[in-house]
């Protein structure tokens, strides 16, 4: 029994190893039987491009298995990019070889700056005044492109604000290339004169400061400023100057550096109203109306002891007793204004509702056919 064993042993160990004898075999005998360009291989090159790390190719073998190998440049056979044209070389793997034709693009020639020209610049500076952010060269490139760019401090030799000059000649330069321009320095224009254009004739008692007053700033260069709005800090001491009724009021408005202007106003009571009426309001509303919001709907004129008035828009809390919401031959309403009333009348009527069908019959219709 022991032998039988022993004997079905050995018989196991032979039969393992002439299988892996005959694998061995089989797999000595495995070739290469073609080569492909898988992915990877460029259609053109610039001037001295290398070679693309990531290429490959597809081996297929003669038992028909296949596998993708990375080309490495020992694979390439004379592969150049160092001329223009259409180039063709080997791709070899093992005993096989296939074509790779490619082209390599005509070198171009860098874009380069030919000319600078300034396009805009400021030409006068007040003394002291900081370098301009807003100056412009235009740039011709060497493919007859242009483009405008901002000129910065760094770019200009030259600029100086710190005393008067007649002229100033500035070097602007920009990739190699240079350009100039000229500017004055002047003396910081001053405030010559103040002219007062628009100013209230009469404000009441306590009025507060008005709003609509104007100035021209007349300077030293020649140049003004209107339509400047004359501030309350303008005026000193505004408040005592209209505390009582008094005519011919000098007001003295102060501008920069103490130049002044002169304006004479009145000071009068500010009228009282003598009475209010309703001008507009609907007399008739249906139940559930809403208060009157539109314009004109509802205007309140006032009245005023100087024989003026003015129309005021009636508002619901102005209104006390407005109610819709049932039906009222008569309803009193009382409408304030600044602690003087008046009264009007409206009426609430009922909503009409359409009629609807309730039933329908015949009235004549033939009865034999």
């Amino acid at each position: 029994m022991k032998n039988s064993r022993k004997i079905l042993l050995v018989l196991f160990v032979l039969c393992i190893a002439t299988t892996a004898f005959l694998m061995a075999a089989c797999q000595g005998d495995k070739t290469v039987s073609k080569i492909e360009i898988e992915s990877g291989f460029p259609e053109s090159f610039e001037i001295d491009d290398s070679f693309p790390t990531d290429a490959k190719i597809k081996v297929t073998y003669s038992d028909d298995s296949t596998e993708i190998i990375t080309v490495s440049s020992d694979m390439l056979i004379d592969f150049d990019t160092s001329t223009a044209g259409e180039h063709s070389i080997k791709v070899k793997y093992k005993e096989k070889e296939l074509t790779y034709t490619y082209t390599v693009n005509e070198a171009t020639a860098p874009i380069t700056v030919t000319g600078i020209a300034v396009k805009s610049f400021p030409t006068s500076f007040e003394v002291g005044a900081a370098f301009p952010t807003d100056g412009k060269i235009t740039v011709t490139y060497s493919d007859e492109h242009e483009e405008d760019i901002t000129i910065t401090a760094s770019m200009v030799t030259g600029f100086t604000t710190a005393a008067v000059a007649e002229e100033i000649t500035l070097t602007i330069s920009y990739e190699g290339k240079s350009t100039t321009c000229k500017i004055a320095v002047v003396a910081p224009k001053t405030v010559t004169s103040i002219e007062i254009t628009s100013f209230p004739e009469q404000v009441y008692v306590d009025a507060a400061f008005p709003t609509d007053g104007e100035i021209t700033v007349h300077y030293s260069d020649g140049s003004k400023d209107e339509n400047v709005e004359i501030t309350a800090e303008m005026v000193s001491d505004w408040d005592t100057l209209v505390a009582e009724a008094s005519e011919d009021i000098t007001i003295t408005v102060t501008y920069s550096d103490g130049i002044t202007d002169t304006v004479v106003i009145d000071v009068v009571v500010a009228p009282s109203i003598t009475s209010i009426e309703v001008k507009t309001f609907p007399a008739t509303f249906k139940v559930g109306d809403d208060f009157p919001t539109a314009d004109g709907a509802a205007v309140l004129t006032v009245y005023y002891s100087d024989s003026t008035d003015k129309e005021v828009k009636i508002t619901s809390d102005m209104v006390s007793d407005f109610d819709t919401s049932e039906v009222a031959e008569e309803i009193t309403l009382t409408i304030s204004y600044e602690g003087l009333t008046t009264t009007f009348d409206i009426a609430v009527e009922a909503v009409v509702v359409a009629p609807s069908i309730t039933s329908i019959e015949v009235k004549t219709f033939p009865a034999t056919f």
